[in-house]
């Protein structure tokens, strides 16, 4: 990844713009790790740490949790445990013991109580019970799975707090929540965390943190992404190694914002990824999109998404025709003499089109079979092959906006030039 990284970090240089942690430090910023877990309303007089206690253990074994209080409150104090498999202890001491009857991963919180003012919930503590789960769980998919929490209490508050303090900002809700993992939590290797090569969090410990590493951000960024309501086909970490290397690195792979499969840096906040018109999402993670696995907390699959049978999706960068060449995509395949073609290019999105695109389809001696140029958003087309050989679709956009485009063809099998 440096050999891409340093080009990229000489331009941002250029642009007086900062790069994401694991490439260089961040700008310091505020993490606001007690605006994500406090809610609107609560006294703050008593405070709870998370709970202190084992993070594994067997089932129907007895696991004793504890936790440090400051309260300003005088008076008797009782706490409260909320051990994740919907059942409570409430004691007069702040430790209490528990056991699970099956195996699973658990959530142990804490709160306090003084007469009639209660704590917040403290920071969830996750507790692996009856299994053998990996903290470097590659190769592994049905533990990376599990690593993706879009139903923990913590993600669900958090991206109720993070979009409603997001508001006055010109994002919507997937970018809000990617502005915020951006810019609040920081780049920090598993081994000045944990002393060891490769330690996944969970994202509860994310945000308690406010640091980790490539896979901890990504696998943050996913899980609220699918707690705000992404759907499970629609976003994915991604892993992907670089052939010929150990090294691998994590980020994310949707199509919920843009319609089409994007490569998302969670490292990189959406203005910049704006304003770079995408391009700095892809020089970061370009190189590691071979070797791949893509995995959330309800799927899991060795490759990228798969579309669909005769389905094709692009991202086409901003052009500056006349200036410069136009931005395009071309597809091509063998055909029979005789054979039939029906397809449709469809621009996804509701900015106008303002310069008209054109369609063009090459026969086998690079003749024009068929062309047409429009404005319109989708063109059905269709044509007959009157020769064998190879036969090439081009679709070319002229306007200066970046769009995205999906192009169905039938019969199938198309495939950009050279691969």
């Amino acid at each position: 990844m440096k050999n891409i990284v340093t080009c990229v970090l000489s331009l941002m240089m250029f642009l007086g713009m900062g790069l994401l942690g694991c490439v260089a430090d961040k700008p310091s910023r505020l993490l606001l790790s007690q605006e994500v877990t406090k809610s609107a309303g609560v006294s703050q007089l008593i405070m709870v740490t998370t709970p202190i206690g084992p993070l594994r253990g067997y089932v129907d074994e007895k696991l004793t949790y504890s936790a440090d209080v400051k309260s300003s409150m005088a008076g008797e104090h009782i706490y409260g445990f909320d051990w994740g498999d919907g059942s409570y202890t409430w004691v007069v001491s702040a430790i209490a013991s528990h056991s699970w009857s099956s195996p699973g991963i658990y959530v142990v919180r804490m709160q306090a109580k003084c007469n009639d003012v209660v704590s917040d919930w403290s920071p969830g503590k996750v507790v692996v019970i009856g299994m053998s789960l990996s903290r470097s769980p590659l190769g592994r998919p049905e533990q990376a799975m599990c690593y993706v929490m879009p139903d923990a209490e913590e993600i669900r508050t958090a991206v109720k707090t993070i979009i409603s303090t997001e508001s006055g900002k010109p994002y919507n809700e997937f970018n809000a929540l990617r502005d915020w993992v951006a810019t609040r939590i920081f780049y920090k290797s598993d081994q000045d965390n944990f002393g060891v090569s490769d330690y996944w969090q969970f994202p509860l410990e994310t945000l308690e943190h406010g640091t980790g590493d490539c896979e901890d951000i990504a696998i943050l960024l996913c899980s609220l992404l699918r707690a705000s309501g992404v759907p499970a086909d629609q976003v994915y970490v991604a892993i992907g190694t670089p052939k010929g290397t150990e090294g691998y690195h994590a980020y994310l792979l949707e199509r919920y914002s843009k319609g089409v499969w994007s490569m998302i840096e969670p490292q990189l906040d959406p203005v910049t990824s704006a304003f770079s018109f995408t391009f700095f999402d892809w020089a970061l993670t370009y190189d590691f999109s071979s070797d791949l696995f893509c995995f959330n907390d309800q799927y899991f699959f060795n490759g990228p998404p798969v579309l669909a049978s005769g389905a094709y999706e692009f991202n086409l960068w901003h052009s500056l025709w006349p200036f410069l060449p136009c931005a395009s995509v071309n597809l091509e395949r063998q055909l029979r003499m005789g054979d039939r073609v029906e397809g449709a290019i469809e621009w996804l999105g509701t900015e106008k089109i303002i310069v008209d695109w054109t369609f063009n389809i090459y026969g086998p001696d690079s003749e024009v079979v068929l062309t047409w140029s429009g404005s319109d958003f989708k063109h059905d087309f269709a044509f007959r092959a009157a020769i064998a050989g190879v036969y090439r679709l081009e679709a070319i956009k002229r306007d200066y906006a970046p769009r995205n485009v999906r192009i169905i063809l039938s019969p199938s099998g198309w495939k950009k030039p050279g691969d």
